[in-house]
């Protein structure tokens, strides 16, 4: 286990932090922080993740709501948005008078019980409690309902692109498949597999089970 990082079920690393608040207090400067980067990846969300739901559409459900986790500046909401779904985001810190992404924190989900259809994220390299962020999902997700994730691979394996963090990842896992297993031992079902491009892509579907 390298330096700074906690050594968690043997699947995932976490980054060590001196306390919950200062994990949120660092999410919540990237954007000062990195303004343009964000901005620049932000533009090319929207279109993205429109054509990834139109790739995929089959897999998903006709119609519904849409829960971004992590949407930042929100590029990914108007993507489902563009699809013809009902969407907002959720994040630490979206800026000011943001138009798609509410303010909160994605372990502490404001939503009630069983009242979204689909939960997407491409930030589990974001999370600080793996487990508590799942029970959130499922939590909010309806019976049957999808919960989409974009990722990284792996930091056992080194063939895959991108699988390494930068300063602002407080999330790492062996390998996809692991954290996969991970996740479907939290109460889902994974059923489908795609490909995008990006710093996070390889795409996963998993219904609540």
């Amino acid at each position: 286990m390298k330096a700074g990082w906690l050594d968690i079920d043997d699947i995932l690393y976490r980054r060590e932090y001196g306390s919950y608040q200062e994990y949120l207090a660092i999410q919540g400067s990237k954007l000062a922080e990195r303004p343009g980067t964000a901005a620049k990846i932000n533009a090319g969300m929207k279109g993205g993740t429109l054509k990834t739901v139109t790739n995929i559409r089959e897999q998903l459900p006709a119609n519904g709501n849409v829960l971004c986790l992590g949407a930042r500046l929100g590029g990914e909401v108007e993507g489902f948005l563009a699809a013809g779904y009902f969407a907002v985001g959720i994040d630490i810190n979206p800026g000011e008078r943001s138009q798609y992404v509410l303010t909160g924190d994605f372990h502490h989900l404001q939503f009630p019980d069983g009242s979204v259809d689909i939960i997407f994220t491409n930030s589990l390299d974001h999370v600080y409690d793996m487990k508590k962020l799942l029970g959130e999902v499922y939590r909010v997700l309806k019976p049957g309902g999808i919960f989409m994730t974009l990722n990284k691979g792996g930091v056992e394996e080194p063939v895959w692109r991108n699988a390494r963090s930068d300063s602002y990842d407080c999330m790492e896992w062996t390998e996809l498949t692991k954290l996969c297993a991970y996740i479907e031992g939290q109460g889902f079902s994974m059923y489908y597999e795609f490909k995008t491009k990006g710093f996070t892509p390889h795409g996963r579907l998993f219904r609540k089970i």
